[in-house]
């Protein structure tokens, strides 16, 4: 029962994904923004469609590939937010037993967080085995590059938000035409 439930549940995310994905590969030749229209999505959802449309053009992701490609990142995206709220709320527990000075619950908690900690590491690890299974060579480098420099990207982002400071002449907080609207930025070889 349990496998049938996965199944259909992976079944209907890939039966959302992959007409996605397939849209997505396709907006770079008509001159369409493939994250849709800003005002209407949350943040991290524009961040994440953008991502996306970046790494299909970087790797020149072909259809197949993309079609099987997303819904990995969708599932790795799904695991990483599960494990955050998981962590939060046993932090939250955690919090409450050490404030009581029950230690016994409170060592028990610190161990089950670094337990889900050491999990979601290992799930994590074989995701990312089982998508660079899907690259060629090329495409491994450049996914591994892509990955660090669109993080950099963000929290240099994320800091300028948070301390006002105001973007230069390239735009998004980038000096020199570097934004991530410039030729190759950040994917170029000499980016981030």
């Amino acid at each position: 029962m349990k496998k049938l439930t996965l199944a259909l549940a992976l079944l209907a995310l890939v039966a959302t994904l992959a007409p996605q994905a397939v849209q997505a590969q396709r907006f770079g030749a008509r001159g369409q923004q493939p994250w849709g229209n800003w005002d209407q999505k949350p943040p991290r959802e524009m961040v994440e469609s953008f991502r996306l449309y970046k790494l299909t053009e970087y790797l020149e992701l072909d259809e197949e590939q993309t079609a099987q490609i997303y819904p990995r990142l969708a599932a790795m995206r799904n695991a990483s937010d599960e494990h955050r709220t998981q962590v939060r709320e046993k932090m939250k527990e955690l919090g409450e037993q050490v404030e009581a000075e029950k230690w016994g619950k409170a060592a028990d908690l610190a161990e089950e967080i670094h337990g889900l900690r050491g999990e979601h590491q290992t799930a994590m690890h074989q995701m990312q085995e089982e998508l660079m299974g899907l690259l060629s060579d090329e495409q491994k480098a450049k996914y591994v590059v892509f990955e660090r420099r669109f993080e950099r990207h963000l929290q240099r982002m994320m800091h300028r938000a948070r301390t006002g400071d105001r973007p230069g002449p390239g735009g998004m907080g980038q000096r020199g035409g570097q934004g991530p609207c410039a030729p190759g930025f950040p994917w170029s070889p000499n980016g981030g």
